[in-house]
């Protein structure tokens, strides 16, 4: 009984834990890739996943 106490206590207090278990059970199957890519990445890194493709820059390296 111990145990599954202390596995929701897990679940409850960790965003890690909870956003593995709700990916294992197809939680966030109707999600798109870039929206779970995202959510992952904030979590895993402490900061907003950017997937916007950079411009090139019009500056001549030629001085």
């Amino acid at each position: 009984m111990n145990r599954y106490i202390s596995m929701m206590k897990q679940f409850v207090l960790d965003p890690k834990v909870r956003f593995g278990y709700l990916t294992r059970t197809g939680f966030y199957n109707h999600m798109s890739d870039e929206e779970y890519l995202s959510r992952k990445y904030q979590l895993c890194f402490g900061q907003k996943l950017n997937l916007q493709i950079p411009k090139p820059s019009m500056k001549s390296s030629n001085g």
